[in-house]
């Protein structure tokens, strides 16, 4: 006899934390001269005030990143202590052949208030190939998350939507 089949408590509660929260890109631009290069690896570089977000930022885009195949370092990764300097940042990516190098900077962050207030956090990125066009960005944006219930969940959405933009623009092609 056939049994019906029931979801698990567990996969039930992931979709109440994950699906309600929002991801966009918005105030996209892209160089229009830009020449798309096929992209193996990739250098994350978050500039935040705090070395947490600096951590959650760059992690949650590179885990975003490693699952669609692209090799990644984070600045936080190299360098532990300090400020991040664009000359070691240029350094390491032609040392290290680097492809593209994506550079984080949060503009917003409020967890809300339970019930009355969403969470919303705001993110500019910038991208640069590493190659060619190492001093201009090749693409900018703005990606904003909303709904989520850590600042961990609104790194994951912001790093989500912005793959995605650099992938719909061609910047992040394989």
């Amino acid at each position: 006899m056939n049994r019906p089949l029931r979801p698990s408590p567990f996969l039930l509660g992931v979709l109440a934390l994950t699906s309600c929260a929002v991801g966009h890109a918005s105030n996209v631009w892209r160089d229009p001269s830009y020449q798309p290069a096929p992209v193996r690896r990739v250098f994350v570089v978050a500039v935040a005030p705090e070395r947490q977000d600096q951590l959650g930022l760059e992690n949650a885009l590179a885990e975003a990143l490693l699952a669609r195949g692209f090799e990644v370092a984070t600045a936080a990764g190299l360098w532990t202590e300090g400020p991040v300097d664009q000359g070691k940042v240029k350094a390491y990516a032609k040392e290290m052949n680097v492809d593209l190098v994506v550079v984080e900077q949060p503009t917003f962050l409020s967890l809300g208030e339970a019930g009355v207030t969403p969470a919303v956090a705001k993110v500019d990125a910038r991208a640069y190939g590493a190659g060619r066009y190492p001093d201009a960005p090749v693409w900018s944006g703005t990606l904003s998350a909303r709904n989520f219930v850590s600042v961990k969940g609104a790194g994951a959405v912001v790093a989500a939507s912005l793959v995605e933009s650099l992938i719909e623009a061609k910047v992040l092609v394989r």
